[in-house]
């Protein structure tokens, strides 16, 4: 009895440890996926936001019924190492960490729903993996109706981004054909740590070119943040309030850098820049920005590597049990707004299914007043949630006035008088506890 009770710790333990290696990989995953469809999407002028994780994400449930040569592509794309099972189980827990966090400072809220066609059966097994793993959110719809069925949908992204991604689906995206829509969203808001004082916002200069010039809402302030620079570039990190989530900047040193610095954007690279953060008293200068930018990620995925999806060779019976799907669509939005309150973003993904067819050092500046990269990461699994670049912010007007940053604080939470990082310190404490008792008793 003693034996199996030491052996039922280790157990926990050891399940403990494999299930945030699995995480991990997933992470890493996910980030490797976010730089190559970066490197797709830049070759698009002008601005550049999407969400890495909600693509990811969306994809996942649909990669559940891939098999055989679909299957493998899809995973290469991911960069999934991971066995398709341990791959859901890892996912689900990456979720349940980014959602059940004890921070009353920002919001982040993720959804999916799988939009199923009147009469259409899924198989037993892909419903159980989708509802343990992702969402139990099914609802049946008349795609015929293309018109109140682009409406169901992108009522329910409307509503689980907050009404930032309001239209995702046209009415001509979906048809007879059609068997399955699914929609995933994720919502973020927070606080900087820091706030940018409205009073030091002045209208300066911003460099889109060499030879294009806009003026902009300069935000500005001097404190402490995370930051290191090369020759190329310099790199900012500011936190949001509760230090789980941040803003990573990238700033070319040279106005028209950016094409320099695009290239260099790999899992390592940001890796390595990121280790040589240090925290510096930093004179910044940010522009105030806001944009809503809309992807049809198809040929994007399909020169990534997993064509055969969109093909009438694609085999998705994981789904159905018959090998008559193929993916038609993977349509995405994502929205982003910055001032010196903080930062809200959202986005919105939907895969459409159908049948084939020593001396005081002078205090650093950091002056983003050109082209630069952003990205937004959950610092505890090293996860980019949100990604892209800003080459022209919001233009400002002289003759407009100073005004409340529109980015409202998080307004404070109800306590609920239940914590679940404080529950599952008490469990790992029992259990450690228990580990001490039993090693005890065995030693006397």
């Amino acid at each position: 009895m003693k034996q199996a009770k030491i052996y039922l710790s280790l157990l926990f333990l050891s399940i403990t440890c494999i299930c945030h290696a699995n995480i991990t990989l997933l992470s890493q995953g996910c980030n490797a996926f976010a730089c190559d469809l970066y490197a797709q999407l830049k070759t698009n002028e002008g601005n550049l936001f999407f969400s890495p994780y909600n693509i990811t994400n969306a994809l996942a449930i649909v990669y559940a019924g891939a098999k055989q040569e679909t299957e493998t592509q899809m995973s290469k794309v991911l960069h999934n190492t991971l066995a398709q099972k341990e791959f859901h189980t890892s996912f689900a827990k990456l979720i349940k960490t980014l959602q059940t966090k004890d921070s009353d400072q920002y919001d982040l809220d993720i959804a999916s729903k799988l939009f199923i066609k009147e009469g259409f059966n899924l198989l037993p097994a892909f419903i159980e993996i989708i509802k343990t793993n992702y969402t139990d959110a099914f609802a049946q719809i008349n795609f015929a109706n293309s018109k109140a069925a682009s409406d169901i949908i992108n009522n329910w992204v409307a509503k689980n981004t907050k009404d930032k991604i309001k239209k995702i689906i046209n009415p001509d995206d979906l048809n007879e054909l059609t068997k399955m829509v699914i929609a995933s969203a994720i919502y973020f808001k927070g606080t900087w740590e820091k706030q940018f004082k409205t009073t030091s916002t002045t209208i300066s200069t911003f460099h889109v070119t060499k030879e294009k010039k806009i003026d902009v809402h300069m935000m500005r302030q001097t404190e402490s943040f995370n930051y290191m620079e090369n020759d190329m570039l310099q790199i900012l990190e500011l936190p949001y309030l509760g230090d789980t989530l941040s803003m990573v900047i990238v700033l070319p040193k040279e106005i028209d850098g950016l094409k320099n610095i695009e290239p260099m954007l790999t899992t390592e690279n940001i890796k390595t820049w990121l280790s040589q953060l240090k925290k510096e008293k930093i004179k910044v200068d940010l522009p105030r920005f806001k944009m809503e930018k809309g992807y049809k990620l198809k040929p994007y995925l399909s020169k990534l590597g997993m064509s055969l999806a969109f093909s009438n060779q694609a085999d998705f019976s994981g789904i159905d049990g018959t090998k008559n799907l193929t993916i038609s669509k993977v349509l995405h939005k994502a929205f982003i707004e910055t001032d010196e309150a903080g930062t809200e973003a959202a986005a919105a993904t939907a895969v459409i299914v159908r049948l084939k067819s020593m001396m005081p050092m002078p205090t650093p500046t950091f002056v983003a007043d050109h082209p630069f990269i952003i990205f937004i990461k959950d610092k505890q699994n090293d996860l980019i949630l949100f990604m892209g670049r800003v080459t022209e912010p919001t233009k400002a007007t002289k003759e407009e006035p100073a005004k409340q940053p529109t980015v409202q604080p998080i307004e404070e939470k109800k306590e609920s008088g239940f914590s679940f990082t404080e529950l599952f310190n008490k469990i790992k404490k029992s259990f450690y506890d228990f580990y001490l008792a039993i090693k005890k008793r065995i030693a006397g």
